[in-house]
């Protein structure tokens, strides 16, 4: 049975690996192969992003993984081989370097179709026509629009804009109020040898030191807080 006009690729890849993958991507589209994958590049709520990685996964015409050793310790990597191989879509490995894959799919992947990128010494004849005719047998190519990017998930670009300034923003009044309570701080702990009123409070040393320690503790809190949020998005960015 002929592939139908509309029967697409799903890449699946770790986002560090996108130096070389988003190149194999615009060659594939360039072959007329329509591909879906993840660019990277985009901030979503992570529930809706993972309805739509699902969704495109039970409606891809053929599943391909790129193996690397950032690929099989990758969460989102590893759950996407595993929705490929429950919904029992065409899957094509690509290793493109000599790693190990993760032990529970190693049994259902090594009767699985795979080429060894890292090791063939000629890539047009051992990788580039092989890989082109399996997928020939379950996508139809197209017009080729190199650099087409990825099919277009169905939520709506203002939502990732919204998302992302929102995080911004956030990091952002954290840092500030971190700012805010570090100089707090360091009133704190020189108010006592300022203040010249009798009876002020915070002439005493202890109270002084206190009342430091209080906002230098906060203003930690506040910019960990930030760095724990940046880094997470980075991670998820990086998955």
């Amino acid at each position: 049975m002929e592939p139908s006009s509309d029967s697409f690729i799903f890449v699946s890849y770790s986002n560090i690996d996108s130096h070389f993958v988003h190149k194999e991507v615009e060659r594939l589209e360039s072959q007329g192969y329509r591909i879906w994958y993840d660019k990277g590049d985009q901030l979503q709520p992570s529930q809706l992003w993972a309805d739509d990685i699902s969704r495109a996964i039970k409606e891809c015409s053929c599943f391909i993984v790129f193996i690397t050793q950032h690929a099989v310790v990758s969460d989102n990597v590893r759950i996407e081989i595993a929705q490929a191989l429950k919904a029992g879509k065409p899957f094509i490995c690509i290793y493109w370097e000599k790693v190990q894959l993760p032990p529970e799919f190693r049994e259902p992947i090594k009767k699985i179709q795979a080429l060894e990128r890292y090791s063939f010494s000629s890539r047009e004849h051992q990788y580039e026509r092989p890989l082109d005719r399996t997928l020939s047998k379950y996508v139809a190519k197209t017009e080729p629009q190199k650099g087409r990017g990825y099919l277009q998930p169905s939520h709506p670009p203002a939502t990732v804009v919204r998302h992302e300034l929102l995080a911004k923003v956030v990091v952002f009044g954290l840092l500030l109020l971190g700012v805010i309570c570090t100089f707090l701080a360091a009133g704190g702990f020189v108010a006592p040898y300022l203040s010249k009123l009798p009876g002020d409070p915070f002439g005493v040393p202890w109270m002084g030191v206190a009342v430091g320690s209080t906002f230098l503790f906060m203003a930690l809190v506040l910019g960990g807080g930030a760095l724990a949020i940046h880094l997470n998005y980075v991670r998820k960015k990086n998955d």
